[in-house]
């Protein structure tokens, strides 16, 4: 033991106190002379004095005559659920409301990778600041990483849901061979082979458009040529797509009808049957249906085929005349138009036998259908109200034919976006460059609805689903964003490795 050390220690204790020579001198009874000679290492304290200045800095004598380190002891892991699964766990959510906060408009894949990112941060700061024996610590860096992983991908994903506020940011785009003609396109939605397709076709135009929206977006378009015959009605049954052309000849609707198939896979167009009437198509699982479609001044009943090989079977002689058709749930959903140029939707059973109509009053508006997975639409007195069993208002005021049915649970009303209850989404749930409103605009959706293409005029465009939960964050400016969330990093690692030990002394 040396006087000039010892002094040195006084001299550390009294600063880390705020104390001056005069002040501390007061306390131990001695002029600040002595203290002076202390800590200048002239003398020492004598033994009482040292008793005294362990007392007021709490170290023990040893600690204070350098014969013991006051930062050596034996280290006390505090209980193993506090250390290895309390703080992790509050770790987890802490760094995932940072990475929420710091990239509000950015994609959840950013999110988590933030996520991640910071958690590493913070980990490797348990590793280093204030930990002195590191026994088990390899096992707890593991365990969070296990932890991280798990939950950035599962139980905060709904906490992030993107189907519930869908944000679609465009990331590429293309010139289509698609032209939109002056009639309102026809869009029909399906799975091929598991493969999301898209199909699109003008009415009364030729060729038909197929979209493997799995694809990229340069590879994903591909010409049905139908020859310059112009499509009529276009429907997919089993492992092939029918057609229908038809030409007036002259007043009373008689003309050259067609029914056509094409295969799948390779696009190879059959001619099925020709007729002089025209028919519209719909199917029923693996069959295909076709009514007679009368446009005859006079009015005419309809009937409904079935398609056997290349010719067509009457399946029942109905007394209305249908304007649009659907088989869903077990039974035939028809638009129909009753004489006296009245209207009304009926439903037939699965063996065509009349069941019930929807409307209790036959009304003078024409019902068309729109189909989805589990609605089907019409129009009622300018509102769409959902059908199937009942009537249910939706409290929405379009056109049934302006509205187009995405996968994923939302529509589009001539460019507005609905969610599913058709409420209008607002500005900042939907962006695409050049965006205009008109009836141009279809969207595609792959399942599980993390590929959107969208067709507008003559453009394809590629969007993905973008977090946009903070339209206006509380911090807008972004370096202010950048210099809290950086800043934070040490004061959060400092609270977490409280609960990774503790130092006991001697």
């Amino acid at each position: 033991m040396k006087n000039e050390d010892v002094g040195k220690k006084i001299k550390q204790l009294r600063i880390s106190k705020d104390l001056t020579q005069a002040e501390l001198g007061r306390q131990l009874g001695v002029t600040y002379q002595a203290i002076s000679n202390w800590e200048n290492g002239r003398n020492t304290p004598d033994l009482q004095t040292v008793i005294k200045i362990a007392e007021i800095y709490k170290i023990s004598v040893d600690e204070l005559l350098l014969l013991a380190d006051p930062y050596e002891g034996e280290y006390e892991p505090k209980h193993w659920g506090v250390r290895f699964l309390l703080f992790p766990i509050l770790l987890l959510p802490l760094s995932f409301c940072i990475s929420q906060f710091y990239l509000f408009s950015n994609t959840l894949m950013s999110m988590n990778a933030l996520a991640l990112f910071i958690d590493m941060i913070l980990v490797l700061l348990i590793g280093f600041v204030k930990i002195k024996f590191r026994k088990n610590f390899y096992l707890l860096l593991t365990l969070l990483l296990v932890v991280v992983v798990l939950a950035t991908s599962l139980p905060f994903v709904h906490y992030f849901n993107l189907t519930e506020i869908p944000y679609l940011h465009e990331v590429n785009q293309i010139e289509s061979t698609y032209q939109i003609q002056n009639t309102r396109p026809e869009s029909l939605d399906f799975k091929y082979l598991n493969r999301n397709i898209a199909i699109m076709y003008n009415p009364e135009y030729p060729d038909i458009y197929w979209f493997d929206i799995n694809n990229d977006l340069e590879e994903m378009e591909t010409v049905i040529s139908t020859s310059n015959k112009p499509v009529l009605d276009v429907e997919k049954v089993g492992d092939k797509l029918y057609f229908t052309s038809y030409q007036y000849v002259n007043q009373d609707f008689s003309g050259d009808f067609e029914l056509y198939s094409v295969n799948l896979t390779d696009f190879t167009i059959t001619l099925v049957l020709s007729d002089t009437k025209p028919y519209k198509l719909f199917s029923k699982n693996d069959t295909l249906y076709l009514y007679s479609l009368q446009k005859t001044i006079m009015y005419e009943n309809s009937s409904i085929y079935k398609l056997e090989g290349n010719n067509i079977a009457l399946i029942q002689a109905l007394d209305v005349r249908i304007v649009d058709a659907y088989y869903s749930n077990d039974e035939f959903t028809l638009s129909v138009n009753l004489p006296d140029s009245l209207n009304n939707v009926y439903t037939y059973n699965d063996l065509l036998e009349y069941q019930y109509k929807y409307f209790e009053n036959d009304d003078q508006e024409t019902f068309y259908l729109r189909k989805e997975e589990t609605k089907l639409l019409t129009t009622y007195n300018g509102e769409l109200v959902q059908l199937y069993g009942n009537i249910q208002p939706t409290g929405y005021m379009a056109e049934v034919e302006n509205i187009h049915v995405v996968r994923s649970g939302f529509y589009i009303d001539s460019g507005t976006l609905l969610d599913s209850n058709f409420i209008e989404l607002s500005m900042h749930s939907f962006y695409l460059e050049n965006w205009r409103s008109g009836d141009g605009q279809f969207i595609f959706s792959t399942s599980p609805y993390d590929k959107y293409i969208c067709l507008d005029g003559s453009t394809l465009y590629q969007l993905e689903r973008v977090s946009r939960q903070v339209d206006q964050p509380l911090i807008s400016n972004n370096i202010v964003r950048n210099i809290l969330l950086f800043s934070s990093l040490p004061f959060i690692s400092l609270i977490v490795t409280s609960g990774v030990g503790k130092i006991k002394r001697s």
